[in-house]
């Protein structure tokens, strides 16, 4: 099962939505031969636990964008995650049991930051797979542009985990000599934002995002001042840099790397 998220940001004149599908990548790939409609869950924590909420249908074949503004106003403010399910959930029936969005390639959604100007989005997800997991995070991003006083840089990362605790944990910021140039604070089972202003002074032009703790989804966000213009990147997990072979000793190899 995968899910999906809001990218909401502390500037007023930008607005954050999901476009959600209710098709298949690759019908010719997708195990599950009914065509059916589904519900369009939004859940969050609430005291503790997990509670959900049916925002819509959507019927096979069709999609449908889901603005932050267009939530009950009572859950504007949380960190909101989406995902679709062919099951009647009760509220306190957490999402994450149902496998009809296990396809290949991943069943996505369409992730958007937009001013009245401009738009920016990437498809992702959350992977099932990563919500009972403790993962680390090493991220080696190019995307960030610094020295341009017009240009303002955020990091986002995107975590979700079964259980509903909220934990703090640190998330160091490198340069490529591996000098630890920051460390900010993030939550589980939140979509942290950080403004990366303090990296404007900096000639670096690559940055390494790393976490011994817990990982989640990293993005980098940009945007010049009147929101006319911005950009959105994701760097994947280094198992994706490889097509075949060990993949995962790879992976161990490059987080070794940085984590000495």
């Amino acid at each position: 099962m995968n899910y999906f998220f809001f990218l909401d940001h502390p500037d007023s004149n930008l607005s954050s939505s999901v476009e959600v599908s209710n098709f298949e990548p690759i019908p010719v790939f997708y195990k599950k031969k009914k065509k059916e409609k589904k519900n369009i869950y939004l859940f969050y924590i609430e005291n503790s636990h997990w509670e959900n909420e049916i925002f819509d249908e959507i019927e096979y074949g069709y999609t449908k964008v889901i603005k932050k503004n267009d939530l009950p106003i009572n859950i504007r403010n949380k960190n909101v995650f989406i995902t679709l399910s062919s099951k009647n959930l009760k509220k306190y029936d957490p999402p994450f049991d149902d496998k009809s969005l296990n396809t290949t390639p991943s069943w996505r959604a369409n992730i958007k930051i937009f001013s009245s100007n401009a738009a920016c989005s990437y498809q992702g997800e959350i992977p099932g797979g990563f919500i009972n997991k403790n993962l680390s995070l090493v991220s080696c991003s190019p995307f960030i542009q610094t020295n341009n006083a017009s240009i303002q840089n955020y990091f986002y990362l995107v975590n979700l985990m079964q259980n509903p605790a909220t934990h703090q944990f640190d998330v160091e910021i490198l340069n490529t000599s591996k000098q630890v140039l920051n460390t900010i604070k993030c939550h589980t089972n939140k979509v942290n934002l950080c403004d990366l202003s303090f990296l404007d002074c900096l000639n670096d032009k690559m940055f390494i995002f790393r976490s011994s703790k817990y990982g989640g989804i990293p993005l980098y966000f940009s945007k010049n001042l009147d929101n006319t213009q911005m950009s959105l990147e994701h760097t994947h997990p280094p198992t994706e840099y490889l097509f075949s072979g060990d993949r995962l000793s790879f992976q161990k190899k490059k987080k070794s790397y940085w984590f000495v």
